[in-house]
């Protein structure tokens, strides 16, 4: 028969020896557990299917001699699912011969890919859909050595690939991605490309949410995804469709008697698309599994740097045509169209391609979970046995019992759950979990004098963080009070009193202000983990423990015992061994070093970790496009408030001590997560602290050598706009005296502040060249800036939208309210006029000190939300104009905390503001003088002395009601002023009393 030499028998099967021996019985317990030890697998009634050990003996032992693995408990396992796959098929057969049937024909993976233009402000004309069928393993295969039929394949492969235009810009007439699945799957039957219907077609996109609402078929695959992270994909079930053959063969008979007509009243061929149909029986129920491989890259990366990752690069389009009018680009040049189209289908199925057989060889998994995060969930569990991974993180399995009123029986399930002691101080622990630490220490253009500008960064902060974490006895939690029980590198959690030194420079111990996040004031109660208690305690903070709690831990000081090191170390080794696999590439070719996809891809399971170990500990809710309605994101099999607390206050721990450690002739500019901008060099700080020292020792255990600290860029001045705000406004170009590894000098410091500023971005640009025109498009704006400065935000609709409205991928484009003015989460002080480099103006710079106390913070922004309804802080004469309004609002948080009158805003100003104080002291004795209030006189002597009084002003001071006014008056000349000339005309009077107390 023609596929004789197609498809191949299994090569002999060796005989496998007796079973015998510790490590086979280990392999092969539990499945024994679980199974009979009949004879064969046949049971007439299909109600209880067994599998005899010899016939699994005989399949592994075909496994390993087809693949040359070894057998383990995972071949085991995946043997066992395939089994109960054959089984439930066997036996929905025998109950119901006429439903559908399941594909057995493996998984066949097509990337799709749409192109559009917007036709109006609502609509998109789709012109077409792509899809790609790469080469794959479920097609056969040529014999070896017959190049010509294997040829022959893969033109037959080719042609599986297809574009699918549209007849006009109406939603109905868009492509059916069901009807373009089917005519795939056929027309590979047809050629006996595969044996049967595929088990699974997985459709593989970039960016999901763009191509697949443009298909016709969307508003009933849209019920049948997920919304994960901002992708539409499959997370949970995958949807399915069916193939009828009876439908498909009535088509294919429909379509050769329209063949046959035309050609009998010699009629020009149909340019309708005509499907190849293969013949077959019954009904065929196929698997759609929707993959988004933009929840394999890092956020902002571009299908075309994932196209240079994988060689395979991303195709232009050449001018005068673009991607805004893409409908005469297809006009114009077809052939042109329809590569660039498919290339991009083409980029993301083989980029997954790539990613699956990465994990598949390296890590050892074969179905892609759908987001990295999850895949590196599962890689790191696949270390752990059920047992440890219980014990690790405080869970326990429960089984739970509930009645079926459907079944009519009850059903039992085994459930995960914190364990008893864990779930007891859960509520303590999780409010010591904090995000990273986000300040901006200056304001404005930083002293050309000071010199470089160094961008630091703590190596590998969360995965290294992971590594600091032991393994964790959490059946027998330490309830205590006790400060020193939470010193000396204890795995603790703490609600405490605390009050730094006055004159520390970086606070340590955090507390959290709803939204606006976290302040590090001087004094406090603070939610904070053993290693922040340690710092500060080393910086002679007093602090008086309320509650907390500490665990016992199993630290033996060797890397192999702490729960994330062999995860974190295989991780580094992997991304040493494809940046060097990268680098000889690139010798060899004569090419430049790429960024190496494999690399990257180890880089971004390596940091989703953590993620997982965090997730749904603080609320948050996802929206579910199935149930079409938002749910509370779960926490993951991993997630752990006690091992998330510590990871990120071991981080924020160790920043403060470095910071504190940085002489203050340097400055700090600003504090962003694991990383900070300052003038010091590493020389110039002491990373000899308990902290430093012990994240050094991490640094040597995962990669031997390896500095904490790296250097990311170098600059000459940074201008601070506010937190994550940064800008360059001079390009150092002394070579410094340590660079980063494949880091240049011309890279230069850009943190946006949210904010996007339109530039021109040109076909094949440096993406340093992109940041730099960011940088200076900002840096104008930011100059250039008003009260009533906007911003246009342009964004695309939201998933819910999507699929609720039927809302198109168009941007929307809203103006808002410009929000650079410095957000106060540390005091300015010190301001002064320095020279912006780049531009030569000059604006206004300021140094910061930490807050007394969170309601220092927090009348200090309900300042600068008055102030900046008028203002912006470019000079320093805004910047007094802001002090004022600070100074008057801290008067009043002093006048609450001690219980007095708090005066309201005088339409006078601060002169009447003094005139209410005077003449309440005055009617209530408090001055120290007597002074008669009766009759007109002393509002004609006040008015004469130059302080706008009548009659009414002093009736209204002598009423029961109104309050004594102490220490609320502002400093300023004219107040001043006017207190000399009181204090002359009224002897003896104790003015000084109603003014804010000097230094406020």
């Amino acid at each position: 028969m023609e596929d004789d030499h197609i498809y191949n028998s299994p090569p002999e099967v060796p005989v496998w020896p007796e079973p015998a021996g510790e490590q086979w019985n280990a392999v092969m317990g539990e499945y024994d557990q679980q199974t009979s030890t009949t004879a064969d697998k046949r049971d007439d009634s299909f109600g209880h299917v067994t599998i005899s050990t010899e016939d699994l003996l005989r399949q592994v032992a075909e496994r390993q001699a087809l693949t040359g693995d070894a057998v383990g408990k995972a071949e085991v396992a995946k043997l066992k699912r395939e089994y109960a796959q054959d089984i439930a098929r066997m036996r929905a057969a025998a109950e119901n011969p006429l439903a559908p049937q399941t594909g057995e024909g493996g998984v066949l993976l097509v990337g799709l890919d749409a192109e559009w233009q917007q036709l109006d402000a609502d609509n998109n004309w789709i012109l077409s859909v792509q899809l790609h069928v790469p080469q794959q393993p479920c097609f056969r295969r040529a014999a070896d050595g017959d190049e010509k039929e294997q040829q022959r394949i893969d033109r037959q492969i080719a042609d599986l690939s297809r574009i699918l235009y549209t007849k006009s810009p109406a939603k109905e007439d868009r492509p059916r991605l069901k009807k373009a699945l089917i005519a795939i799957v056929t027309q590979a039957l047809d050629h006996k490309l595969i044996q049967a219907e595929p088990e699974r077609i997985e459709v593989v996109t970039f960016g999901g949410r763009f191509d697949l609402p443009a298909l016709g078929d969307f508003d009933e695959i849209k019920t049948q995804v997920d919304g994960a992270s901002g992708h539409l994909m499959t997370v949970h079930a995958d949807t399915s469709f069916m193939l009828d053959w009876g439908e498909v063969n009535a088509e294919r008979e429909a379509q050769r008697k329209a063949r046959e007509e035309a050609r009998a009243a010699d009629a020009p061929p149909s340019t309708r698309e005509t499907l190849i149909l293969a013949s077959g029986a019954g009904r065929v129920r196929i698997g759609v599994r929707f993959i988004d491989t933009m929840a394999y890259v890092p956020p902002g990366t571009s299908l075309r740097t994932v196209g240079a990752m994988i060689g395979l690069e991303k195709l232009d389009i050449d001018p005068p045509h673009s991607i805004e009018r893409m409908a005469e680009f297809l006009q114009a040049d077809k052939p042109a169209f329809e590569a660039y189209a498919m290339r991009d289908a083409e980029i993301a199925v083989r980029y997954f391609m790539q990613i699956q057989d990465f994990a598949r060889e390296r890590l050892g998994i074969e179905r892609l979970p759908a987001t990295a995060s999850g895949l590196a969930l599962r890689w790191f569990l696949d270390g752990l046995s059920d047992e440890e991974h219980m014990k690790a993180f405080g869970l326990q399995r429960v089984r739970k019992e509930n009645y079926d009123i459907k079944k009519g029986r009850y059903i039992s399930k085994s459930v995960v759950e914190p364990i008893p002691m864990l779930t007891i101080f859960s509520d303590l622990i999780t409010r010591c979990y904090h995000g990273g630490r986000n300040e901006s220490l200056t304001l404005g253009p930083t002293d050309p004098a000071v010199g470089t500008i160094r961008d630091f960064d703590f190596a590998g902060a969360y995965t290294t963080g992971l590594v600091d974490m032991p393994a964790i006895d959490f059946q027998n939690p330490e309830p205590s009070k006790n400060l020193q029980d939470f010193l000396d590198n204890k795995v603790g959690f703490a609600l405490v009193e605390f009050e730094h030194r006055p004159d520390v420079r970086v606070a340590v111990l955090p507390v959290r202000d709803g939204d606006r996040g976290l302040v590090f004031p001087i004094k406090g109660e603070s939610y904070a983990t053993a290693p922040e208690i340690q710092v500060a305690h080393a910086l002679g903070t007093r602090m008086r423990v309320l509650m907390g709690v500490y665990y016992p831990t199993a630290d033996t000081g060797k890397p192999e015992d702490r729960l994330f090191y062999p995860f974190v170390r295989r991780v580094r080794e992997m991304r040493d061994e494809f940046k060097r696999e990268e680098k000889e590439r690139a010798a060899r070719a004569g090419d430049k070093v790429r960024k190496s996809l494999k690399e990257q891809l180890v880089k971004l399971l390596g940091n989703s970790v953590y993620g997982r170990v965090a997730q749904g500990l603080r609320p948050k809710t996802a929206y579910d496009a199935r149930g079409q309605e938002y749910v509370d994101l779960r926490p993951s099999a991993i997630t752990n408030p006690a091992i998330a607390a510590h990871i990120t206050g071991f981080i924020r721990a160790a920043l403060a001590e470095v910071l504190n450690s940085i002489p203050r002739e340097h400055v700090i500019v600003s504090v962003t997560t694991d990383g900070f901008l300052t003038s010091a060099s590493i020389d110039d700080m002491n990373l000899a602290g308990p902290m430093c020292t012990r994240y050094q020792q991490l640094c040597d255990w995962v990669l031997p050598g390896s500095s904490m600290l790296e250097v990311k860029h170098c600059v000459g001045q940074v201008l601070a706009m506010k937190t994550r705000g940064q800008l360059t406004t001079r390009i150092t170009a002394d070579q410094p005296e340590y660079v980063g590894p494949g880091k240049t000098l011309d890279e230069i410091v850009i943190a946006k502040a949210g904010v996007q500023p339109q530039v021109e971005i040109k076909r094949g640009d440096d993406p340093e060249v992109i940041r730099r025109r960011q940088n200076e498009a900002l840096l104008d704006m930011y100059l250039a800036r008003t009260p009533e400065s906007q911003v246009v935000i342009r964004s695309f609709p939201g998933i819910r939208d999507q699929i609720e409205k039927g809302a198109e991928m168009i941007k929307r484009t809203r103006v808002q309210r410009m929000s650079l003015e410095p957000d106060m989460k540390r005091r300015l002080v010190n301001p002064r006029e320095l020279q912006v480099v780049s531009r030569g103006v000059t604006h206004v710079a300021a140094d910061s000190v930490p807050w007394a106390t969170l309601a220092e913070f927090q009348t200090a922004r309900a300042c600068l939300d008055r102030f900046r309804h008028a203002h912006v802080m470019k000079t320093a004469a805004d910047f007094t104009v802001y002090e004022k309004m600070l100074v008057e609002g801290l008067a009043r948080v002093d006048a609450r905390s001690q219980g007095r009158a708090v005066p309201n805003n005088s339409k006078d100003g601060p002169l009447g503001t003094l005139r209410r104080a005077f003449l309440r002291a005055a009617a209530r004795g408090a001055l120290g003088v007597d002074i008669d209030l009766s009759g007109p006189a002393l509002a004609r002597k006040l008015r004469d002395l130059g302080l706008p009084t009548n009659a009414q002003h002093v009736k209204d001071a002598g009423r029961a009601n109104a309050k004594l006014l102490l220490y609320c008056v502002p400093r300023e000349p004219e107040i001043l002023a006017m207190c000399a000339v009181l204090s002359s005309a009224f002897p003896g009077a104790d003015v000084e009393q109603l003014l804010i107390p000097a230094g406020r």
